[in-house]
Order: C-alpha cells, then sequence, then structure tokens
C-alpha cells in the first residue's frame, strides 16, 4: 500500500470518528481535535488540521453553532454567565465569539437566577444578612452569576417584585 493510500485511509478514518462525535452533540474545533488526537495519537497534525478544516468548510463543524447550543443549554439549567464563559473558554471558543453569545439582556440572567434560586431554597427568598442568605450568595456565585445579578434580584425582593 502506497503512503497515499495509507493517508487517504487515514483521512477518511479521521473523518469518520469526527462525524461519529459530532452526531452526538456539537462540539468546538479544540474540543474535537483533541479528542482525534487522543484516538489517533500517531496522525501528523497537518493531516489533521486538513480533516478539521475540510469540516468547517463543509459547514459540519463550528465554534459559533458550539458556543450557541451550550449557552443555551446552560442558561436552561440555571448557570450564570460568568460559569458559562469559563467553560467556553476552557473548550477552545475564542473570546469574542464567547462574549456575542452571552450577550443576553441583565434581566434575563436576573430571571434565571431567581429560578435557580426558588428551585434551591424555595420562595419566598431569605432575609439580607442572615445565614440562609449567605448560602444563597456562595450558590449564586457557584452558578457564575455576578454581584450585580443578586443585588438586582434582593432589590426586586424588596420591592415585592419577587
Amino acid at each position: 500500500m502506497s503512503t497515499d493510500d495509507q493517508t487517504r485511509k487515514i483521512a477518511v478514518s479521521l473523518r469518520r470518528r469526527a462525524m461519529d462525535y459530532l452526531a452526538r452533540r456539537e462540539h468546538s474545533v479544540s474540543e474535537l481535535r483533541r479528542k482525534l488526537t487522543e484516538k489517533f495519537p500517531e496522525t501528523e497534525t497537518q493531516l489533521l488540521e486538513s480533516v478539521l478544516s475540510t469540516l468547517q468548510d463543509d459547514g459540519l463543524l463550528s465554534d459559533q453553532r458550539f458556543a450557541e447550543s451550550y449557552v443555551r443549554a446552560r442558561f436552561n439549567k440555571g448557570y450564570g454567565p460568568q460559569y458559562i464563559f469559563l467553560h467556553l473558554k476552557n473548550a477552545g471558543v475564542p473570546d469574542e465569539i464567547s462574549s456575542q453569545e452571552l450577550s443576553i439582556d441583565e434581566n434575563e440572567w436576573v430571571k434565571n437566577l431567581q429560578k435557580a434560586v426558588n428551585k434551591r431554597f424555595g420562595s419566598p427568598l431569605p432575609q439580607p444578612g442572615t445565614l440562609a442568605w449567605a448560602k444563597l450568595e456562595r450558590f449564586a456565585q457557584a452558578r457564575g452569576f455576578r454581584g450585580n445579578h443578586l443585588q438586582k434580584l434582593r432589590y426586586q425582593q424588596s420591592e415585592g417584585e419577587v
């Protein structure tokens, strides 16, 4: 078997494996590169990059689409912008794409925090300054919400909007 035939065979295997991964869920370019490198450690970088480039050109692999999907899924699970941004960064998504996808109205983030807090702590919210409020603050921070989201939620509570 010639070197060209072997290269073609490896390229087909790489693409097939990449398609298997992409059929399950969206992946960032960086994530897919890492997975394929783990699965095919002897593959030349140039060949791997060529396969990834072809997948992008074919519209099958997109950091933008991955970020959109990831933000939607995590938002719906009650996570905040800082948590989501960090995970997108770890997945190799460029900051400008992450920021674009996270440009959700601040009031929507507050509503999302309210849903997560109500699910975890029930309603009404604990009073500020109590141990229960401190737990709520730690919970919100761990979920990736910023202090201003909690302040807005607290303000809404004091105004009777919650």
